[in-house]
């Protein structure tokens, strides 16, 4: 039980890379232990040894929900949530609590603006492009807006990673995400195409270095994908290009694949340019002011809710994957 008692979070996943996120949270002080009650866990078998084990070296209270009377709460307490789980509903029907979503990750997918969003009393969001979002989606009106429904928080909730702009790095980053819970929710560029433009992007942009920062659930729902990027991986080799694997913090050698070479990360990783799919990557890229190429896959362009102020730099920036070439001019304001 923590000392200050201010707050629960609750989670419903069985995919550990969405727990690595909550727990980066807690390590950027965005939520803290002292202030946490407890972190609400729904049961799922296969998670209980790996995120009991997350929880405790971390020291961050826990406890998992195998039914319904596990889910106990102090009245007037705030409940967080960063995934929109069915089972969100039940708490949020208890109304001697306050429910804030506050998403794990910021994009223009699909599933960032689902009507079950509406369900919660407050919703966060970076700044007047997520609340954009929200508005041409139509999941919150102009008055929703007015009275504090969304609040805004700047760069809290969009994530961290280990990139810097440098004008002058012959380096770049592709950080494909995954291909989503359902096919309608696929927006993944991982394919032998994708990876053929990318070794002629970095030809014309005379790239040397490329790091690839994949999103950790790639492979979940279908396992295909994690063996196209290991053969995009080995494309990228045989084409000049040094590539680095960038993994929970720690950067891996691919040159060798039977020799294990990871160090861990310690200072930001400069690079000149970016490679991303619709993803919360995007976002994290924008706000560290690295130029920034969207790659669409055909299926889900119809699936892209791209916020007003976005629509001029995505002109130039944002491209399908048969697009005979991939050109990036500048990053957004």
């Amino acid at each position: 039980m923590s000392v200050n008692n201010l707050y629960y979070l609750y989670i419903d996943t069985k995919i550990e890379g969405a727990l690595e996120q909550l727990i980066r949270y807690f390590q950027a002080q965005v939520f803290n232990v002292e202030d946490c009650i407890s972190v609400y866990c729904k049961y799922y078998k296969e998670i209980e040894k790996k995120f009991t084990e997350k929880f405790n070296k971390h020291n961050i209270s826990f406890k998992f929900i195998k039914k319904n009377s596990d889910l106990v709460f102090n009245n007037g307490k705030i409940v967080f949530y960063l995934f929109n789980a069915q089972s969100n509903c039940r708490i949020v029907a208890n109304r001697n609590l306050i429910h804030v979503f506050v998403t794990h990750g910021e994009s223009h997918k699909l599933a960032s603006v689902k009507p079950i969003i509406r369900i919660y009393d407050y919703v966060v969001t970076s700044g007047d492009v997520g609340i954009d979002r929200y508005l041409k989606s139509g999941i919150f009106t102009p008055f929703d807006i007015r009275n504090g429904k969304v609040i805004k928080l700047g760069n809290t909730f969009i994530g961290h990673n280990y990139f810097q702009f440098d004008v002058n790095s012959r380096s770049a980053v592709y950080a494909p995400t995954w291909e989503g819970g359902i096919p309608e929710e696929n927006y993944s560029s991982i394919n032998n195409e994708t990876t053929h433009k990318i070794i002629k992007f970095c030809k014309i942009k005379k790239i040397n270095i490329l790091y690839i920062q994949a999103h950790p659930n790639i492979g979940h729902r279908d396992h295909k994908y994690k063996a196209i990027l290991n053969e995009s991986i080995r494309l990228f080799t045989k084409a000049g290009l040094i590539v680095y694997k960038i993994t929970n913090g720690f950067i891996e050698g691919t040159r060798f694949p039977l020799i294990k070479l990871r160090r861990k990360i310690t200072n930001n990783i400069k690079v000149s340019y970016a490679l991303t799919d619709i993803s919360a990557m995007e976002v994290q890229f924008h706000s560290r002011k690295i130029p920034c190429g969207v790659i669409v896959n055909g299926n889900c362009k119809e699936n892209i809710f791209i916020p007003k102020k976005l629509l001029s730099y995505y002109k130039h920036n944002l491209f399908h994957i048969n697009d005979d070439i991939l050109n990036i001019e500048s990053c957004p304001e």
